[in-house]
């Protein structure tokens, strides 16, 4: 044991992830003496999970909580026996208020953060940047704590432009998260090559040296980020746990993005969908604020703008329900004219900042290029 935890104390020391691989990967040669492979692997299976330690400590609260309660109750029944004078009922209540107290610290008034505060006010670069100059003077970037809800009917390419946002972010050196409930991993990872390359899939068929050479390139490139994409999780708890293991590999974790709300699977507690889907939407706010990430979550529009005769999405047409647009602290709806009229622009993008808890909202003008999965802000020529 004095070996084993030498070993971690070293990895630690050098910032290397410490897992049952890679600690016996680190004893070398002293593996057969701190017990070999086999009791290295019975020591981790014995080993509660770090992502679940919030919960420990609650539980230990709460037990702890109950003890006091009951030490202090015991103590006002027996002054009571003993026929006390005492005001028992202030003194019950004494033991009450000081166990509900119990782990909140010290409590002080807010003074001089108004200051701070104040110094923020109007400072439009305190977000992660969205790789869109438009979104990120309207809104400021996103911010962490925040979920930010992208709303789209299908085909509009709301995947395409968290895909686009995902990228650009990791680009930049931030580490990004993508949990993709919708798509496979390998086609998330291949439209993400095909929009940085700007190499569509028929000239990657055509197999022309041409088409192949900047392929390769944005594979190399985008193959040096720090972007995680992941498809085989499928509830917030999991998406929690996977993100608490990213931030403790990577040491950070600057961006999570959710592809998609109604995909998410709840708990199973709820009776209907409308509540399941609130359950879930409140779940993945709360995340981002334990996090202190932000959240760029896509969710599907209900059928109600093809039965207008202005298409374009209002907050009310989020799915399933109300609670979504209440929890989100932005949304964006994305809608493109031409997919409903002919003669549109088939190039013409519209976000509308349909809710900013801290800035304008309105509508920003980007331009799709479908055969290449991206979005893009001025007219080039490719």
């Amino acid at each position: 044991h004095r070996i084993i935890f030498a070993a971690m104390q070293n990895m630690f020391r050098k910032n290397i992830p410490c897992d049952n691989v890679t600690l016996m990967d680190a004893l070398g040669a002293d593996l057969q003496t701190a017990g070999g492979i086999a009791y290295i692997t019975e020591l981790s299976l014995a080993v509660p999970s770090g992502a679940n330690a919030a919960r420990y400590i609650q539980s230990v609260m709460e037990q702890s909580s109950e003890r006091r309660l009951r030490d202090g109750l015991q103590a006002v029944l027996d002054e009571m026996n003993t026929g006390d004078d005492a005001d028992h009922v202030a003194a019950a209540q004494d033991v009450i208020d000081g166990v509900r107290a119990t782990g909140s610290g010290t409590v002080a008034p807010v003074g001089g953060d108004f200051l701070i505060a104040a110094a923020r006010i109007g400072d439009r670069n305190t977000g992660l940047s969205t790789g869109f100059l438009v979104l990120d003077v309207s809104m400021g970037g996103l911010k962490p704590g925040h979920m930010t809800v992208v709303g789209a009917r299908p085909s509009m390419g709301k995947t395409a432009l968290a895909t686009n946002i995902a990228v650009a972010a990791a680009l930049s050196g931030k580490t990004v998260a993508v949990f993709s409930l919708e798509m496979s991993r390998e086609d998330v990872l291949q439209r993400a090559v095909i929009s940085r390359s700007l190499c569509s899939e028929y000239d990657a068929r055509m197999r022309e040296l041409s088409a192949v050479k900047p392929l390769l390139a944005a594979a190399e490139e985008l193959s040096r980020v720090p972007l995680y994409v992941l498809d085989d999780v499928i509830t917030v708890d999991a998406i929690k746990s996977r993100c608490y293991a990213i931030r403790q590999q990577a040491s950070r974790l600057d961006l999570i993005v959710i592809d998609y709300l109604g995909l998410i699977q709840g708990k199973g507690k709820s009776k209907d969908r409308v509540s399941e889907v609130s359950e879930i939407s409140r779940n993945v706010k709360l995340m981002a604020k334990e996090l202190n990430v932000p959240v760029l979550i896509l969710s599907q529009l209900s059928r109600s703008p093809e039965l207008r005769a202005d298409h374009r999405p209002v907050l009310s047409d989020l799915r399933d329900s109300g609670s979504i647009e209440q929890d989100a602290d932005e949304v964006l709806l994305l809608y493109r004219p031409a997919v409903y009229d002919q003669n549109a622009d088939s190039k013409e993008a519209i976000v509308t900042i349909a809710k900013n808890r801290n800035g304008r909202t309105g509508d920003c003008s980007l331009l799709w290029d479908g055969e290449h999965f991206r979005f893009y802000e001025q007219e080039i020529d490719f």
